[in-house]
Formats: structure tokens, sequence, C-alpha cells
């Protein structure tokens, strides 16, 4: 059991209990004698996540090693951590473990983590995989072309975050940990068809990404509102620096995170390849796709 800073208490999820790397809460998924992958949660999220691909990480001979970012789950917040620091943590909990080389995988808002973790670590890093993921946010075109409701939660992280805390993230939060199903229906007004679709028809997923709310919330709102003013600040490494392969997957039907985010981070890292689906959402896509896109761990390039 543990207690976030409300004093509320708040169930551990079933399964293994996280270990901790670095000051980093990490859970195992996959095959524990496979290649290793660091993922990369998204935001809100925490490391539960990564329960919806563990057959699949099982079939690919993948060992998943996900970690929770400060302020989410079980690791501590760290204010005023920006992305390259953050980057220098992963690399740390890498060393705890014991990689020497690995793959990264960063989903949605885990994005620019695995970005700056991909450039920090250099030839440590074998792929990096990049799922529905957001793009440079500092940039004002990358935050033109978001829907309504994500620009605006991201306007005001970046000139009243203290007015977003209260009006969405404290609010989201106390759902999240009372009644996780309906703080997920909530974030479901923002999703588009293919989305909506499967939260309505998988209770296995539902319930995953349930508990992934509740448990990301288990510290009140300290790691999404670090994660939007770090992913906000000039990110203060250049993309195109990255040497490791990359492939980027984005759903057209993406509503949260649009697929020009994509193309945005696919236009700077060399040789960088991006997919395009038709029909796929923020969540049916890496759920949908999933052994497709670890499948890509298997090509020839870095593997």
């Amino acid at each position: 059991m543990t207690r976030n800073r409300s004093g509320e208490s708040a169930p551990e999820p079933p399964g293994r209990p996280p270990s901790r790397y670095a000051g980093l809460a990490v859970r195992h998924y996959g095959d524990p004698r496979g290649r290793p992958l660091l993922y990369c949660h998204g935001t809100p999220g925490c490391s539960l996540e990564a329960r919806l691909m563990d057959p699949a990480a099982h079939s690919a001979g993948l060992h998943v090693y996900a970690f929770d970012r400060p302020g989410y789950g079980g690791s501590p917040a760290d204010p005023g951590l920006d992305l390259p620091s953050l980057a220098r943590r992963v690399l740390q909990m890498a060393d705890e473990l014991k990689l020497e080389r690995f793959a990264l995988l960063g989903v949605s808002g885990g994005a620019p983590c695995a970005l700056a973790t991909a450039h920090a670590g250099g030839g440590r890093i074998r792929q990096l995989l990049i799922v529905c993921g957001l793009g440079p946010v500092h940039e004002a075109r990358a935050r033109r072309e978001m829907r309504a409701l994500p620009r605006l939660a991201l306007t005001l992280a970046r000139r009243a975050p203290g007015l977003l805390n209260k009006l969405y993230a404290r609010p989201l939060a106390r759902l999240a940990r009372k009644r996780p199903d309906m703080a997920l229906n909530l974030l479901g007004r923002w999703l588009g068809g293919p989305d909506r679709r499967l939260l309505e028809t998988d209770q296995a997923v539902r319930q995953v990404l349930a508990d992934t709310l509740r448990q990301a919330f288990v510290r009140g709102t300290a790691g999404v509102l670090e994660d939007l003013e770090r992913d906000l600040k000039p990110w203060d490494f250049d993309l195109a620096e990255i040497r490791c392969p990359l492939q980027l997957w984005h759903g057209y039907a993406d509503r949260l995170v649009p697929p020009g985010h994509g193309r945005h981070i696919a236009a700077r890292v060399p040789g960088a390849v991006l997919h395009l689906l038709e029909n796929e959402g923020h969540f049916s896509l890496p759920i949908g796709c999933c052994e497709e896109i670890l499948a890509a761990l298997n090509g020839p390039p870095g593997s």
C-alpha cells in the first residue's frame, strides 16, 4: 500500500511490485532473458502502461524495463529537471540495471524523454521507436497543430500552471485515485472514434488504463506538471545529432497528438522512418499494432 501527499491510501496494482534504480521505480515485462527495451510512458501515465505489451514482448524476445518518470507512481518528484538531466537519470538507471546497450520506446508524452535519452546515450542505444509521440511543443507551430483542448492545456501550462493545476490536474488526480474508470471516461472525451471504440469494447484494456491513471496520480499532480514544464522549455539538445536508427508510428485519427508531430521529429533525425496509419488513434495504434512495432527491433538496422 502506498500513501499520497493528501494522506489517502492507494492499493498497489496486482503483479510484481516495482524495484528502484537511480531513484526511478521500474517494472519488468516480457521475456526476463530477452533483449533490453526501456519503455517511456505517456503523460499522464506510469510504468503500468507496459502491461499492455507484455504478451507481444514475450513473443518478440524482449525484456521491457518500464520506469516511472519523477512525480509519477513510485518515483519521487524532482522539480526543475530538464530533458538532458532526465536523460542522464535514465542512463544512470540503465547503469544500475547493468544494461550496456538497449533499445528505447517512447509513447505519447514519453517521446521527449526517449529522444533526449537517445541523444545522450550515443552508441549505447541500439534503436529508438516513437509511437504517437509528442513533438517539440516548445515551438509554436507544433502547438498550433493540436486540437483545441490539448492546445488549451499546453497554453495554461505555459502561462498559468497554477490555474491548470487547480482547474484540471488536481480534479483529475482526485478522480483517478478514487474512481479511475470515471477519470478514463473524462479523458475519453478528447479521443477520436478508433480510441473510443477500443475503450468501449475491450474491458481488459480499460482495466490496465484505469490502473495506470490511478497509479500515475498516487503522488498527486507533480508528475504531469513537471512533464509539461519540461517539454514546453527549449529542449537543449539537437535532434539532428541522434545517430541510432529511429522509426516512428502515428495515426491519422489521433486527436491528442496530431501526426504532424511525428513529421516534425522525423524531418530532423537523420534516416528516420515515419509510418502513418489510416484509421488509427492515440490508443488503438500502440495497442493494436504492438506486435508490428516490436518486430521493428528485429530488423537489420542497429539490432
